[in-house]
């Protein structure tokens, strides 16, 4: 898949913080899938199974993320239409994007940041997540998370 086209937009530029923890990120979600007839599943290994089960592969994002526009998905799971919008991480270097729901769902949210350095550099990304994660850089998936924690 071809990186994400580049499009002129007004840009805010925030340093690294300290540790090298990025605090400034474009969010699209959660969206929320009502999980139907949970009985397919084993109970003992529900969210596992769940995850796998609605995990869609491909890399949905097609244009420039910008604050308050849309991203729209449209796979197995439907068409729906979110918003972009900045968050900051606080102290703890989290995106905090959960949801309560009566019943079950699944919820499935996008991360949005840019990197610029001013020269060639070695860099290693850490992710922390509770649950199952794709990382793409330039539109190439290099990493599946798919456990819970």
């Amino acid at each position: 898949m071809n990186p994400i086209p580049s499009v002129p937009i007004d840009t805010i530029t925030y340093p690294l913080q300290a540790q090298g923890y990025i605090h400034h990120w474009l969010v699209a979600g959660p969206q929320a899938l009502a999980v139907t007839d949970l009985s397919r599943f084993d109970r003992h290994q529900l969210q596992s199974q769940i995850a796998a089960a609605y995990h869609q592969p491909h890399h949905p994002v097609t244009q420039s993320p910008a604050e308050l526009t849309p991203l729209t998905i449209n796979d197995a799971h439907g068409e729906a239409t979110l918003t972009w919008r900045a968050v900051r991480c606080g102290d703890d270097h989290f995106i905090d994007c959960t949801s309560f729901y009566h019943t079950c769902h699944y919820l499935r949210t996008w991360a949005y940041t840019e990197l610029t350095a001013t020269s060639a550099v070695d860099a290693t990304f850490v992710l922390t997540s509770h649950g199952p994660a794709d990382v793409w850089i330039n539109g190439i998936l290099v990493h599946q998370h798919s456990h819970f924690h």
